[in-house]
């Protein structure tokens, strides 16, 4: 009897080492894994936020963009703008891409007095920033803008003063 008792404590010493080996293994999976998963949502969210910057990067130049005189909305112009210098620190390669499209006016109805969007020229312009990094990104935004209609165009200042006269 004594002997089997001294039998069954080797035997359970050597189950315990080995569930212990198992265990340790396991443990090593999870970490690792979980070690993979956090790693590739940082690399995630670091993508997440320089596409962030970008599109904020392309809506401010848009405004600017709108603040500009009809005439001076042109690719040449809008292709010497430089970016921002945070923008070309975070984004490797970052550059500006414009592109302004004229579109004449449409017909409208003679019936109206006012002239409709579609009676006035217009031009479609297209912002993109793109840059260099593992997987080759770009932000785009796009917007119309209307010529001012002819009555919002104040007359110069000779006509002013020969309807004074």
């Amino acid at each position: 009897m004594l002997k089997r008792q001294r039998t069954m404590k080797r035997q359970r010493t050597g189950s315990t080492v080995m569930e212990m080996t198992v265990a340790i293994v396991l443990l090593m999976a999870a970490v690792l894994s979980a070690t993979q998963l956090i790693g590739a949502s940082a690399n995630d969210r670091r993508k997440a936020d320089r596409r962030q910057l970008a599109r904020y990067e392309v809506a401010n130049l848009m405004e600017r963009v709108a603040a500009l005189p009809w005439a001076e909305v042109t690719n040449q112009n809008l292709q010497a703008w430089p970016l921002a210098e945070e923008l070309q620190k975070l984004l490797p390669g970052a550059r500006l891409q414009a592109l302004v499209e004229e579109v004449s006016a449409g017909e409208s109805d003679t019936s109206e007095k006012k002239p409709t969007l579609a009676a006035l020229p217009a031009k479609k312009i297209t912002l993109a920033i793109s840059w260099n990094g593992p997987a080759k990104s770009h932000v785009r935004l796009m917007s119309w803008r209307y010529a001012p209609p002819p009555e919002a165009n104040p007359p110069p200042p000779e006509k002013l003063q020969q309807e004074d006269s």
